[in-house]
C-alpha cells in the first residue's frame, strides 16, 4: 500500500476591506428586525438653525446652505414654490419620457436593434431615465455635441435661480430625470462627465425622502450623510434642492435605499 501523501493546509482566502463609503450606504438602509439610527443625519429641513449653531453649514443665501466639511456643496430645502414643484412633477410623469426625450427604454430599443417602445400617457413600470437638452450617451460616458433638444424653459429658469440663491450663475443645457421607486438606491459614483468642472450641476429632489452620502476623492473617506426630504410640510409639499459647485463633482455620493 502506498502512503499518503500529506496534504497542504488551504491557502486563507483575504478578506475584502468594506471601504468607509460602503459602509456608510450599509448603514443607512432601512432595517426590518431593528430600527435604523439617522440621529447623525444632517436634516436640513427640520433642523437648520441647529446645523448652523453646530457649525456643521453656513448660511450661503436665501434657504441655502453649505457644509463646511463638504465645501461647493450647497443644499436648499423647500425653496421651489409648491405650484412649480406640482409642474415638475406633472412633466416628470407626464411629458418627459416622451420623445423626443431619450430614455434607458430607447436607449436599449437602439442597442438591441428593436422596435422603440410605444409611446404611452403614465410612464412605463420599468422606465428608469430620460434625457432633456443635450442628451447624454451612457455607453461613452459623453455628452452628445450632435443629438439636443431645447431644454423645457421652466427647467432652465428654475436652475437659473437656484443658482442666483448662492450666487451662481448657469445656461442648463442639459439634464436628466431618474426615477425611483420605493426601495432603489443611487449607487456611489463620480459625476465626471462635465468638462467644465467649474460650473454648477443642480439637483432637485421630488416625492420619496433619502439619505445622500457625499465622501471624497475616494471610496475610503467617510461621508457626510444629509436628508434629502420630499413629501409634505404641514399642508404644503417641499423639496430638497443640491447644488454642486467646483471640486464637489469630483467626490464619491450616493444614496441610501428611497
Amino acid at each position: 500500500m502506498g502512503r499518503r501523501k500529506s496534504q497542504a493546509p488551504a491557502a486563507e482566502t483575504p478578506q475584502t476591506s468594506i471601504t468607509a463609503f460602503r459602509e456608510a450606504e450599509k448603514r443607512y438602509r432601512p432595517r426590518t428586525r431593528t430600527p435604523t439610527d439617522y440621529s447623525d443625519v444632517l436634516d436640513l429641513r427640520d433642523g437648520a438653525a441647529a446645523g448652523v449653531a453646530a457649525g456643521a453649514v453656513r448660511r450661503a443665501g436665501p434657504g441655502a446652505y453649505e457644509l463646511t466639511d463638504r465645501p461647493g456643496l450647497f443644499v436648499l430645502p423647500g425653496v421651489v414654490a409648491p405650484d412649480a414643484q406640482r409642474r415638475l412633477a406633472f412633466c416628470c410623469y407626464g411629458a418627459y419620457h416622451r420623445p423626443p426625450a431619450e430614455t434607458n427604454l430607447t436607449w436599449l430599443a437602439r442597442r438591441d436593434g428593436t422596435a422603440p417602445p410605444p409611446r404611452t400617457a403614465a410612464p412605463p413600470a420599468n422606465l428608469r431615465w430620460a434625457t432633456l437638452g443635450r442628451h447624454y450617451n451612457w455607453t461613452e460616458r459623453t455628452y452628445a455635441c450632435d443629438h439636443a433638444e431645447p431644454m423645457p424653459r421652466h427647467v432652465a429658469e428654475l436652475c437659473d435661480d437656484l443658482c442666483a440663491a448662492i450666487g451662481s450663475s448657469m445656461n442648463a443645457e442639459a439634464a436628466i430625470v431618474n426615477y425611483y421607486r420605493p426601495g432603489d438606491t443611487m449607487g456611489g459614483h463620480v459625476d465626471d462627465a462635465e468638462t467644465d468642472r467649474s460650473l454648477p450641476l443642480v439637483s432637485v429632489s421630488l416625492g420619496c425622502s433619502a439619505v445622500f452620502l457625499v465622501g471624497g476623492a475616494t471610496r475610503d473617506v467617510a461621508p457626510t450623510a444629509v436628508w434629502l426630504r420630499s413629501g409634505l410640510c404641514g399642508k404644503q409639499p417641499v423639496s430638497s434642492i443640491k447644488i454642486q459647485t467646483g471640486t464637489t463633482s469630483r467626490r464619491w455620493r450616493g444614496a441610501s435605499e428611497i
